[in-house]
């Protein structure tokens, strides 16, 4: 019985040397750290987590994880345990990286954080999980600050060069008079650069509206043909300016309608068709095609022209992202174009991909629910 003792004493000791090891080892990450267990309930803390929300840890463990919070999510969605990470992670196993969280201080006082939380699992049963997250309401300030700047620059310069166009387009139609071949190749040129700039503008804004989450959802049923129509029609200066021509291909006379707002799916056709005149060889064509997929329609758009280098197509969505091609033909690009087309076309749970060979074509493809 002595020995049984003394064996279940050492235990205790070794137990104790551990945990506080764990403790120390926890004590020296500038992130705030939860482990919580199967139920959400705190177990561990460490002290950047008591500093940031100004909560000691002997109130902090035993309580439920989203209790000291007052947590809302980047769209001021309250988080209670039908929409937490934290519970996606215990019932799924699925990990959250990044999220984007609203806390509440002891005091009050709301900081933004980024959390990240992971499943901790054993024998393939969810035990619980680390919840780790820090204090990013500085970053979101100068985020906003240069969002704010964005906005109003892109404001105050969209009217005169909206004009600008306007004027440009009216004497391209020679309505006016005839011009020469000299004339119209200058005043194509300007207007492609012209057009570039407003692209660059557009870009800026949608950016800024994905960032502050002011995307408006007029969601409503509207059919493709129509916004193709319409964006053919505002590129048609600009893909003579570039040499090239639309081929549209469409698998029945009747409309494809989605749901979508439908200045959205205009951004997201119209990018797709610059994108493609951008970089296509001159005297090519544009092939569009809008056809039906099992319940869903398929938009497509494929050019002939640079492609993307298989070492770039990972990063093609990723924002600012340029491929090196991409820069050599055209340097005044902003990167911008496809990763706001990717961010609208997952607003929507819809499907987006391309398919390219390197010097040949490319094609890009969206799948939107009907």
């Amino acid at each position: 019985m002595i020995f049984f003792s003394a064996k279940n004493a050492v235990l205790n000791d070794v137990a104790k040397i551990l945990d506080n090891k764990i403790q120390f080892l926890l004590d020296s990450i500038g992130d705030g750290i939860f482990l919580v267990d199967a139920k959400g309930t705190i177990r561990i803390v460490n002290s950047a987590a008591t500093e940031l929300l100004g909560i000691s840890a002997e109130k902090l463990i035993g309580e439920f994880c989203l209790k000291p919070f007052g947590a809302l999510n980047d769209k001021g969605v309250v988080i209670t345990k039908k929409n937490a990470a934290l519970m996606e992670a215990i019932t799924d196993g699925k990990k959250t990286v990044n999220a984007i969280r609203q806390f509440k201080k002891h005091t009050g006082a709301l900081f933004w954080s980024s959390i990240t939380v992971t499943p901790i699992r054993d024998r393939n049963k969810t035990k619980g999980a680390i919840i780790v997250f820090r204090d990013i309401t500085e970053e979101k300030k100068e985020e906003e600050y240069h969002a704010d700047f964005a906005r109003v620059a892109s404001h105050q310069l969209r009217t005169p060069l909206g004009n600008v166009q306007w004027a440009l387009e009216y004497v391209l139609t020679e309505k006016e008079g005839k011009l020469n071949k000299t004339h119209k190749e200058y005043l194509q040129q300007a207007y492609k650069t012209l057009h570039e700039m407003n692209t660059l503008i557009n870009d800026l804004l949608n950016v800024s509206r994905l960032q502050n989450q002011h995307i408006r959802e007029d969601v409503e049923h509207t059919a493709v043909e129509e916004i193709l129509d319409k964006v053919i029609a505002d590129l048609q200066h600009f893909a003579t300016a570039n040499n090239v021509r639309f081929d549209i291909d469409l698998d029945t006379d009747k409309m494809h309608d989605v749901k979508v707002d439908k200045h959205h799916l205009r951004t997201i056709v119209q990018n797709l068709i610059e994108n493609a005149i951008r970089y296509a060889n001159p005297h090519t064509a544009i092939r569009l095609v809008i056809k039906r997929q099992g319940q869903d329609v398929l938009f497509s758009c494929a050019n002939e022209g640079i492609g993307i280098p298989k070492q770039s197509q990972q990063f093609i969505f990723a924002k600012f992202f340029r491929a090196k091609n991409a820069i050599k033909k055209q340097g005044d690009g902003t990167g911008l174009g496809l990763y706001i087309t990717h961010e609208l076309v997952r607003l929507y749970d819809g499907k987006i991909w391309f398919e390219s060979i390197p010097n040949k074509t490319t094609t890009f493809s969206i799948l939107f629910k009907a």
